[in-house]
């Protein structure tokens, strides 16, 4: 679905879009190598909910694997939480890989 689909549906004007470099900003892995993980991003705000649109570059990381191999579609569901590093580990406990990871908007995840 496009940002002028989103923006209908939602009756938001289009936000802007951003070329990301995720590295610079999230020290991002992913499958434990350091990675770029380059998109072109554009968020939907709502009160309640964000739409965010990710368009992969060309550096490793799940969001192109996802395209690749699904096609568009959804990809992840998004939460903010405190304690990354708490909360990778409880996650690695119960059996769940850790693919891509890194610190995102003021060092949450």
């Amino acid at each position: 679905m496009s940002a002028a689909s989103f923006g209908e549906l939602l009756n938001l004007d289009i936000p802007p879009k951003i070329k990301f470099w995720a590295r610079a900003l999230t020290q991002v892995t992913y499958k434990g190598e350091a990675t770029e993980a380059d998109v072109v991003f554009t968020a939907f705000k709502t009160p309640t909910i964000e739409v965010e649109l990710i368009q992969p570059g060309e550096s490793p990381n799940v969001w192109k694997d996802h395209l690749e191999k699904h096609g568009e579609g959804v990809h992840h569901i998004s939460l903010e939480l405190d304690n990354l590093q708490e909360r990778l580990s409880d996650c690695q406990e119960k059996g769940y890989d850790v693919i891509q990871q890194g610190e995102y908007w003021n060092g949450h995840s």
